[in-house]
């Protein structure tokens, strides 16, 4: 099993102890993932959507991938995010609550995740009306609201 130059040391190493060795090693190669991603990976391989064409209707409701920059962080935790095509907005948060975004987040992202209808009640979408982009329109709402929100499941930063 060892070498010549390594006989001695077969005495001392038990098979328990290459065991331990081999686990701390796996742990470590799989530990130095890449630290542009949080969560799952998005998949680039298949269509890459802007926010504008993410927030129509039939991308509601499936697995989407969308690039944007980033206009907002959550700043209490990072629990949300909002990015940007420069012309619409999207807000999301990420799948159960697995990671969060540094709060001093920046630049170009990809995002993996679902788009759905929220039903929330006017207060909720007048504290949401920044990182919606809906400013204007949500100081004057009145009764519930229909918005729509991403359920993410990673996040590549691209710079």
């Amino acid at each position: 099993m060892f070498p010549a130059p390594f006989a001695p040391f077969k005495a001392r190493v038990s098979s328990s102890m290459m065991t331990i060795v081999v686990v701390l090693v796996s742990l470590l190669v799989v530990s130095c993932s890449d630290d542009r991603i949080l969560g799952k990976s998005p998949n680039e391989n298949g269509p890459v959507l802007s926010v504008t064409e993410a927030l129509r209707q039939e991308n509601l409701d499936r697995t989407i991938v969308v690039r944007g920059t980033i206009a907002l962080v959550c700043q209490d935790e990072g629990c949300w995010m909002s990015i940007t095509d420069g012309q619409r907005r999207l807000r999301m948060t990420f799948e159960d609550e697995a990671f969060t975004v540094p709060i001093s987040a920046t630049g170009s992202v990809i995002v993996e995740g679902v788009i759905h209808e929220e039903l929330v009640d006017a207060a909720s979408a007048q504290a949401m009306g920044p990182s919606i982009g809906a400013d204007s329109v949500t100081t004057r709402v009145d009764g519930d609201q229909r918005i729509p929100l991403m359920t993410a499941r990673g996040v590549k930063f691209l710079d």
